[in-house]
Order: structure tokens, then C-alpha cells, then sequence
């Protein structure tokens, strides 16, 4: 839920790391696939993986435009100094923890079954939906043709049409 969202998580990394918001995600989450999962726990932490995905506001700021809106803690976690730049060590770690935090979050959220429909930006992302696909939990993962946010509204009529109207 905004400003809780995955989606928007992974905006403030990318704005973190020095990309576009809305437009480059896609760079972090390539990123991603050369870094180590070192900081997997403290975005599972920040995304309550485990804890019934209830976020921990804890490491956000309320002055979004700082810094991607983190606070000292999410630095002091990094052993960085507050606001400090990233340093290009901490980039593909930072990523890949991410990536692999999202995936567990969605994994959780998911649950097992039925097959799976994708909607909303973050299915753009293609190493989640592999991660979808290979977690054996689903008998077939379909991500819509226009799956950006704008799709949300297509994903609710689907899902209107065949569990609502049968």
C-alpha cells in the first residue's frame, strides 16, 4: 500500500543509486544479477518478510527528495555516514539484496496454487517472474501485455470478470 508499495521501494533504490525513478529500475534490477545478498536481510526487514509484510517505516525519512527518503538507520545499516554517497563497492550488493528481498516478498504475498496473474510495474520485472516460475509454487505465471501500473486496472477487470461474474 502507497507509500509502502514494492514498487516504490524499489524507486527509492534506483533514485539511491543514482537512476531515474519511474524510468530505470530496470538497471537495478540487471544490477542485481552480479551483486550478493548481503543486505537481503535488511530489506526483508524493511519489507517484513515474515512478519506478515508489514513494512518498517523505520528506515524512511519524511523528506522523500533526500537521499531516496532513507533515514540514519538504513546508513548506519550500510556502515555508511548518514546521506553519504553510495559507494560503487555497496551498489550490486545493495541491488541484489533487494532484488532477492522483492522476491521473497512476493513469494510470500503469492502464496501457492492457482495459476498466477502479474500486474502493476514491478511484473515488468523479469528476473521476479523467473523467480515466480522456478519457485514450483504455481502451475503457470502470466504477466499481462500492459502490465505497468496502468495495467492495475485491467489485472481488477480480470478479476472482476471471472471471480465476480464467473
Amino acid at each position: 500500500y502507497f507509500p509502502d508499495s514494492f514498487g516504490e521501494l524499489y524507486g527509492r533504490v534506483t533514485e539511491l543509486l543514482g537512476y531515474q525513478s519511474g524510468a530505470d529500475e530496470h538497471k537495478v534490477q540487471w544490477l542485481s544479477a552480479a551483486g550478493d545478498d548481503r543486505y537481503r536481510g535488511l530489506f526483508a526487514e524493511i519489507l517484513g518478510v515474515g512478519r506478515g509484510l508489514r513494512s518498517d517505516r523505520s528506515f524512511f525519512t519524511a523528506d522523500r527528495l533526500a537521499h531516496g527518503g532513507f533515514s540514519a538507520k538504513f546508513f548506519e545499516r550500510l556502515g555508511i555516514d548518514d546521506g553519504a554517497a553510495i559507494p560503487a563497492a555497496l551498489r550490486e550488493p545493495l541491488a541484489a539484496g533487494l532484488q532477492r528481498a522483492m522476491e521473497d516478498a512476493v513469494l510470500e504475498l503469492a502464496g501457492a496454487g492457482r495459476p498466477l496473474c502479474l500486474g502493476g510495474g514491478l511484473a515488468f520485472n523479469a528476473l521476479l517472474v523467473a523467480a515466480l516460475e522456478q519457485s514450483g509454487r504455481f502451475p503457470g505465471v502470466f504477466v499481462q501485455p500492459n502490465a505497468g501500473n496502468a495495467g492495475n486496472a485491467l489485472g481488477a477487470l480480470y478479476h472482476a470478470w471471472n471471480v465476480v461474474l464467473g
